[in-house]
């Protein structure tokens, strides 16, 4: 082979390595590119989910507090229906036994 045909291939080879070197770069930067999106979009992400984990975990305190209040409630609502029921049994056993 003569040097020409030598010096052709090198150049051609040299521009090879070149346009890899080039591909390998914008890879480099295109992952790099990625990283940052994906870092901003988990730094909008992230609050959201923490927000939305703290106001699950606030319901589920307040329901089941709230929970509390209605069985308390019912409960003291049933007990007065039985303390009504109770009088008002007493009152008409009163009346009947007035009666006979």
């Amino acid at each position: 082979m003569t040097d020409s045909i030598l010096d052709k291939l090198r150049r051609e080879l040299d521009d090879w390595r070149a346009s890899l070197q080039h591909l390998r770069l914008k890879a480099n930067l295109g992952g790099m590119e990625l990283r940052d999106k994906l870092d901003e979009f988990g730094a909008r992400l992230e609050p959201a989910q923490r927000k939305a984990e703290e106001q699950i975990s606030r319901i589920a305190r307040e329901g089941a507090g709230e929970a509390k209040l209605i069985a308390r409630s019912l409960k003291a609502g049933w007990e007065e229906l039985r303390r009504t029921h109770s009088e008002l049994a007493d009152e008409a056993e009163h009346e009947r036994a007035g009666h006979e």
